[in-house]
Formats: structure tokens, sequence, C-alpha cells
């Protein structure tokens, strides 16, 4: 009688405290919710993966495209700039038919387009049509009718410059200072062009005083006038 009791005790104790093997509502409830939050936080934290993961790749792609507009313009400005210096044209001439070409052509292509892209475009297509120009006029020349026409030099000077020296890998210095030599001459429209000289030719005309020049012009296809200062 009194294991009986005990084992009666033990059972009804046993009863009120864990439920058996059949778990209350409230808790399978809390596990679906832990189940859900889990899920949800995975979910998210994958999403913020591949997120980041484009944006470094779109971050990437727009710093090589940078980088690559920026070594192009420097060519494309720098051709522009040699076929400049033989040609008597102003120059915002040439940059205005440039840049008119480049805002005809961007009105059909802007749409969808940032501000950056836009800029970007009229800097690269305006270079592009001045060099288109400047090289028609060049190559196209007459050169049946070139004469020669007597300049006045306006000034004979030196600019001093320095040389880089390597230190190691990674670290540029000043090296030995050098000069350059310029004369200044003003051209038959007035305008006065910057032409630069060897040292030999710099002490010849330093030493002999020399005022004047021949300069041979020849017309170009787009009636900019072509100079050639020769040697």
């Amino acid at each position: 009688m009194a294991e009986w009791s005990i084992a009666s005790v033990l059972k009804t104790d046993e009863g009120h405290t864990s439920g058996g093997s059949n778990p209350s509502l409230s808790a399978n409830n809390t596990r679906v919710c832990d189940n859900r939050e889990t899920r949800v936080c995975c979910f998210q934290a994958f999403s913020f993966s591949v997120m980041s993961k484009e944006t470094e790749k779109l971050e990437r792609k727009r710093m090589v495209a940078l980088i690559a507009s920026v070594v192009a313009a420097m060519v494309i400005y720098g051709v522009a700039a040699w076929f400049f210096g033989m040609t008597l044209v102003e120059v915002w001439k040439v940059l205005a038919c440039g840049a008119s070409v480049a805002l005809l052509t961007l009105i059909p292509l802007r749409r969808g387009r940032g501000a950056v892209w836009c800029v970007v475009y009229i800097i690269l297509v305006a270079g592009l049509m001045a060099d288109l120009a400047l090289g028609v006029n060049y190559y196209l020349r007459n050169e049946q009718d070139s004469s020669e026409v007597v300049c006045e030099v306006v000034g004979l000077y030196s600019e001093k410059r320095t040389r880089t020296r390597r230190i190691n890998r990674r670290i540029v210095g000043r090296g030995e200072p050098y000069s350059v030599y310029y004369m200044d001459v003003r051209m038959p429209d007035g305008s006065v062009r910057k032409r630069q000289l060897t040292l030999s030719r710099y002490n010849y005309m330093s030493r002999k005083r020399v005022s004047k020049i021949k300069v041979c012009v020849t017309p170009g296809f787009l009636n900019w006038p072509l100079v050639d200062f020769g040697q």
C-alpha cells in the first residue's frame, strides 16, 4: 500500500511539471517563431552579402571606366594639341565645333544616363571631333600654294625644369635641373606662338640677335593655315 501511494504521487508530480511526450501549444508556437526568425536572419545576411558583392563589382567597374576615360581624354587632347601647334586657328573655334557635335549626338542618348556620363561623353566626343577636323585640315592641305612669310621674333628665353629620380619602387624624387629653350613668334594673324628651340639654335639666335624669321605657310583643307618653322 505504501509503495502504491509513492508511485501515484511521483506520477502525479511528473504530469503537472513536464506535460509528457506532447509539448504544450505555447512551446510549439515558440519553436515555430524561433525557426522563422532564424530563417529571416539567414536570408537577410545572405541578401546583404550578395548586395555587398554586387556593389563592389559596380564600384570596380565605375573606377575602371573613370580611369579609361581619363587616359582616353589625355590621348585625345594630346593629339589635338600637336595639331594645334601647326595650325593658325583659335582654340575656341575648334572646341566649339566639337562640342556642338557632341551635344547634338547626346540628345538621343541621354535617356537613363547620369550627369557624370553626359559630361564625360561631351568631353571625349568634343576632343575626337577636334582631332578629326584638325587632322583633315592637315593631311588634305594644299602644299602647292605654300609660301614663305617673314614673322617677328618677340622673345627668346629659357625655362628651368627638373628631372625626376626614382628612389625606390614607390617613391620618386627630384633629380638634376635642366633648361628648355623657347622663342615667341608673332604670326601673320597677330597671334603669338611658342616654339621650342635646340640649344645650338638658341645660342645662334641670341648671338646674332635675330629679330625676324621665315615661316612656311600652307593653306589647309578647311582654310586653317598651317605653319612650318623649319629647322
